[in-house]
């Protein structure tokens, strides 16, 4: 499958047998409210395992989670405000068609000025929650059915080539990854190299839009796959410790 068409399989939704991205659909206030609960826990000292059952969406916990973060750095300003903004913007009809996520949430607080322009996603976001290569290539592969290995392989196959591109532009815009350690991980490529896949992947963004909501939504599958796992490494951690206390755990 060529990645064009890959970009339209992924934007019609993925077929039964795919890797499990999928969550109930929620509405988005519901996501902000709860994203807001995790942000007004956190602010007060509790854990993050601590409510990660409860929490319905490990969108609502994560967005809540990255939005103490940069709290906590000093990243927002005039953080009070954040929740009513973020309806604003997610609950307005103008926009009704954009949920919220961790892409479209850091967009939307840089257009508003609530956050730099120029931040790193890698600072925003909390340590270990963004995707891992493994988890990028498990998307671009069952789109697409280039591996990992042929990403990271010296071939320069176009449609390899169009796919190792993607990857780069994920791992530097989901994950805020240094253009070196792009390179290190994509079989020692030169920074050259990135920032050519790099400025292709932008000229297809900036000149289409329908490209631009594509190659959006191969990034924003990926960071649901480490959303998910995020929520189950929590959840494992709250039913440990909540088995511990109810055994008498020293």
């Amino acid at each position: 499958m060529s990645i064009n068409d890959c970009l339209r399989n992924i934007a019609a939704g993925n077929p039964a047998h795919g890797p499990d991205i999928s969550e109930p659909k929620r509405s988005k206030g519901t996501i902000l409210t709860q994203a807001y609960d995790v942000y007004k826990d956190l602010a007060i000292g509790r854990g993050t395992a601590e409510f990660a059952q409860k929490c319905e969406d490990p969108m609502s916990l994560v967005i809540g989670a990255m939005l103490a973060k940069m709290n906590l750095g000093g990243m927002i300003r005039e953080p009070d405000q954040v929740i009513d903004l973020l309806n604003g913007v997610f609950l307005g009809k103008s926009l009704s068609s954009i949920d919220p996520n961790r892409r479209t949430i850091i967009e939307a607080l840089k257009n508003l000025g609530f956050l730099p322009s120029d931040i790193n996603v890698r600072v925003a976001k909390p340590v270990g929650s963004t995707p891992t290569l493994e988890e990028i290539s498990v998307i671009i592969e069952f789109h697409t059915g280039i591996t990992l290995k042929q990403i990271i392989s010296a071939t320069r196959v176009r449609e390899v080539v169009k796919a190792r591109f993607l990857v780069i532009w994920i791992m530097r815009n989901e994950c805020g990854h240094s253009l070196t350690a792009i390179g290190g991980r994509l079989g020692g490529r030169d920074h050259a190299t990135i920032c050519h896949g790099m400025r292709r992947v932008k000229e297809d963004r900036d000149a289409d839009m329908g490209k631009r909501l594509l190659i959006d939504s191969v990034g924003d599958q990926s960071d649901m796959l480490a959303l998910k796992r995020i929520r189950s490494h929590l959840t494992a951690s709250s039913r440990f410790l909540q088995n511990g206390q109810a055994g008498g755990m020293r």
